[in-house]
């Protein structure tokens, strides 16, 4: 979803973050990013919106075990072998771009054998 936040229009909107609690991502032009953060600020101060330092979003992660790519997970370690192998879906497809991929000879198609 794309909103408009004071004079920056056109920021993009995910429903997702990373610390596992419900919340927001902003994509801001970084021409606009710091008049968004003041804006957001200032509204958000009736709600509790407050600054959050970035060990404290990595604790919260790591409470709630969300892995993080190049450190829990690498090309070299599986979800399985960190301990998050409950979140993997060996039974759904590919998804659109990988079947895409495929037919048109791109990547070969490959079996998952469960041990």
């Amino acid at each position: 979803m794309k909103v408009n936040v004071g004079y920056a229009s056109d920021v993009m909107v995910m429903s997702f973050t990373h610390t596992g609690e419900p919340g927001y991502c902003l994509y801001v032009p970084s021409e606009y990013a710091l008049h968004v953060y003041y804006k957001l600020m200032s509204v958000g101060r009736d709600y509790g919106a407050r600054d959050v330092g970035t060990l404290t979003q990595r604790f919260m992660r790591i409470e709630r075990f969300i892995p993080f790519w190049a450190e829990e997970l690498t090309s070299f370690i599986t979800p399985f072998e960190a301990g998050n192998g409950y979140i993997v879906k060996l039974d759904k497809g590919y998804g659109f771009a990988a079947e895409k991929l495929i037919c048109l000879g791109f990547i070969e198609e490959t079996t998952v054998i469960e041990n």
